[in-house]
């Protein structure tokens, strides 16, 4: 395979226009993030525990629950990353929070070769008004 084919291709779904690697995981984690399992009809294993735990009381307790279940989900649905830390970002009083993944990216591992980059990335997702944004970092 030559390194300028991409691994993994989709459309972005706020452009419609074509979208590669990287980007195209960071879109699938936002999607992993804001769907509930039993949501999709036809693929009911899909999804996440994290937006049952939107809109709780954030206490010590609930926040770890909310890490794990963003991890959690990475690790069941997307083989392109592996998590190795999940850091709070932001909290705002409206609700709205943002949140740092930071992540092996392994651009085969949905080819079943779990090799990762050399280095690690982050991605950064915030929460606002019941809408996930995500960013690709470093």
């Amino acid at each position: 395979m030559s390194s300028l084919t991409p691994y993994s291709t989709g459309i972005d779904r706020a452009t419609g226009r074509p979208m590669h690697d990287f980007d195209h995981v960071v879109q699938s984690a936002a999607v992993i993030f804001s769907t509930e399992f039993g949501q999709l009809v036809m693929r009911e294993w899909v999804g996440s525990d994290v937006p049952g735990l939107l809109g709780s009381l954030m206490n010590r307790t609930e926040t770890l629950a909310f890490f794990n279940a963003m991890a959690e989900a990475i690790d069941l649905h997307e083989p392109r990353l592996k998590v190795r830390k999940v850091e709070p970002l932001s909290v705002s009083r409206s609700g709205a929070f943002g949140v740092r993944l930071v992540v092996e990216y392994r651009p085969r591992g949905h080819l079943g070769d779990p090799t990762p980059e050399a280095a690690l990335r982050a991605i950064n997702a915030t929460y606002d008004g019941g809408r996930w944004n995500t960013l690709g970092g470093s």
